[in-house]
């Protein structure tokens, strides 16, 4: 599971690399509607 989460890591800090100081507020300020879209629709057993 670390290899798992390690490498979750380093993709999303490349995907944010890309981005701009700007771009990067403007996705941590979406993610409470980004998680709370997911919360609702998707359920796991």
């Amino acid at each position: 599971m670390a290899l798992l989460d390690r490498r979750s890591h380093d993709e999303i800090a490349a995907m944010l690399g890309d981005l701009g100081e700007d771009e990067q507020q403007r996705l941590l300020k979406a993610m409470p509607t980004i998680t709370g879209v997911f919360d609702k629709g998707l359920k796991f057993s």
